[in-house]
C-alpha cells in the first residue's frame, strides 16, 4: 500500500475511533452509525491492520468468557426473550475487543480519541446548560438545570463520562493550563446541577486522586489548581442546595432503614433492592437465575416483600446483577478482566487507565451499568482502547 493510501486508511481509522467517542457523549442514537463506520473502516483496510497474533490475542478475552456464560445462561433462564434482549445490549462487550483485535496501526493517536472526548462532553454541557436558560426564560421555571432535566442522558451515567473526561484532561498533555481550569469548572458545574450522588462521590474521590498525584509527583503548578477546583467544587455544592438536600435524602435512607413505599427515595429504592439481591445470591449461589430473570425475581421479592415499585428495576448494582444472574463462575468471569486491567495499569504506570477501571468499578457499585447501551458502549469502547494502547506501547 503506497503512502498516500496508507495515510488515507489512517485518517478514516482515526474518524472513526473519534467517531464513536463523541457519539457516546453527545448522542445514544448516532452510536451504531459510529460504529458501524468504525466496522467498514476495519473491513476496508484489513490487509494494512492485521494484527501481530502473539501480541494480541489476549484483547479478545476482554469480555468474551463472561458474554459466553451469559449466553449460556439462557438455558435456565425462563424468559428467553429477556435474555436474547440482555444478549443484544450487551453485543458491544464482544464487538469492540474483536475490532480492536483487527486494528494493529501504530499510528493511531490516542491522545486525539480522548481529546474528541472532552470537547465533545464541554460542547454537549454547554448546549444542555444553554437550553436549560432558555426554558427558564421562557417558563420561569428552573428545574430545567436540575437532575434528569439538564440532559437527555441518565444523570448517573453522563456524570460518570464528565468524571472520565475531567481525569483525562489533567492526566493527558492536551490543551494549555487556562483552557483545562475553564473546562474543569464547566464540569463540576454540570456536576453539581446533575446532583448524581454517584457523580458527586466519584469527583470528590477523583479529585483526591489527581492531588495525592501531582504531589507525589512534585506538579506544584497543578497542586494548586486541584486544590482551587476542590473548593470551587465546594462552594458550588453549598450554592446549589439541591445536591446537598440529596445527599442529605441519602444519609437519611441509610441510617433509618426507612422501607415505606410512599416515603422511598432513590437511595432506598437501592438499599431494597440490594437487600432481596443478596436473598437471591444465597439461593442460587453457583448457577444464579439466568441473565433475563434477574430482574423479574428481584422484582417479585420486592413485591412480596411489601415495597410496590411502578416500574419493574435492574439490581443497581452491577456486581449483584451478574451474580444473582449468573452465579458465582459468571461472577468471576466479569470480575477477573477488571482486576488483571487493574493490576496491569497500576504495575506500568498508566494511570489514565488505572483511573477509568477504578471509575466504572466505583460507579458499578450505584447503577447496572452493563445493562444499557450507554453504559456498555462506554466500558466496552475505552477498555478495549487502553488494552490496545498498553499492547501497542509494548512492541
Amino acid at each position: 500500500m503506497n503512502s498516500k493510501l496508507s495515510y488515507l486508511v489512517y485518517n478514516r481509522m482515526m474518524i472513526s475511533l473519534c467517531g464513536v467517542a463523541l457519539a457516546i457523549v453527545i448522542d445514544k442514537s448516532l452510536i451504531v452509525t459510529a460504529i458501524v463506520f468504525f466496522i467498514l473502516c476495519i473491513a476496508s483496510s484489513y490487509k494494512k491492520l492485521f494484527p501481530a497474533f502473539e501480541n494480541s490475542y489476549k484483547i479478545l478475552f476482554t469480555f468474551l468468557p463472561f458474554y459466553i456464560v451469559s449466553g449460556l445462561s439462557l438455558w435456565q433462564t425462563s424468559s428467553t426473550h429477556e435474555g436474547m434482549f440482555d444478549l443484544e445490549v450487551k453485543f458491544s462487550l464482544m464487538l469492540f475487543p474483536i475490532l480492536f483485535f483487527f486494528l494493529n496501526s501504530k499510528k493511531i493517536n490516542y491522545k486525539l480519541i480522548h481529546t474528541t472526548f472532552i470537547i465533545g462532553c464541554a460542547t454537549y454541557l454547554l448546549f444542555c446548560i444553554t437550553c436549560a436558560g432558555y426554558h427558564y426564560i421562557s417558563t420561569d421555571d428552573n428545574s430545567h438545570f436540575f437532575y434528569a432535566s439538564l440532559t437527555k442522558f441518565h444523570p448517573s451515567y453522563y456524570a460518570m463520562y464528565i468524571c472520565f473526561a475531567f481525569g483525562a484532561m489533567w492526566l493527558l498533555d492536551i490543551f494549555k493550563i487556562f483552557l483545562k481550569i475553564a473546562l474543569s469548572v464547566l464540569m463540576l458545574l454540570a456536576l453539581v446541577l446533575l446532583s448524581s450522588k454517584s457523580g458527586i462521590l466519584s469527583i470528590v474521590l477523583l479529585l483526591l486522586f489527581l492531588l495525592y498525584h501531582f504531589v507525589v509527583g512534585k506538579n506544584q503548578k497543578f497542586t494548586y489548581c486541584i486544590v482551587g477546583l476542590l473548593l470551587i467544587f465546594f462552594g458550588l455544592m453549598v450554592t446549589f442546595k439541591s445536591s446537598v438536600s440529596r445527599i442529605n435524602q441519602a444519609l437519611t435512607a441509610v441510617t433509618t432503614h426507612d422501607s415505606q413505599p410512599a416515603k422511598m427515595e432513590s437511595t432506598s429504592v437501592r438499599l431494597a433492592l440490594w437487600k432481596y439481591c443478596c436473598m437471591s445470591i444465597k439461593s442460587d449461589f453457583w448457577k444464579g437465575v439466568g441473565a433475563g430473570d434477574v430482574n423479574m425475581i428481584i422484582n417479585k421479592k420486592l413485591n412480596d416483600g411489601g415495597v410496590h415499585l411502578p416500574n419493574q428495576l435492574n439490581c443497581h448494582n452491577q456486581y449483584f446483577q451478574v451474580f444473582c444472574g449468573l452465579g458465582l463462575v459468571g461472577f468471576i468471569s466479569f470480575m477477573v478482566p477488571f482486576i488483571y486491567f487493574l493490576f496491569v495499569y497500576y504495575q506500568n504506570g498508566n494511570t489514565l487507565s488505572f483511573v477509568f477501571i477504578l471509575l466504572i468499578g466505583f460507579n458499578f457499585l450505584f447503577e447496572s451499568m452493563l445493562e444499557t447501551q450507554a453504559g456498555v458502549v462506554f466500558t466496552a469502547f475505552f477498555m478495549s482502547l487502553f488494552f490496545h494502547e498498553y499492547q501497542q506501547a509494548r512492541r
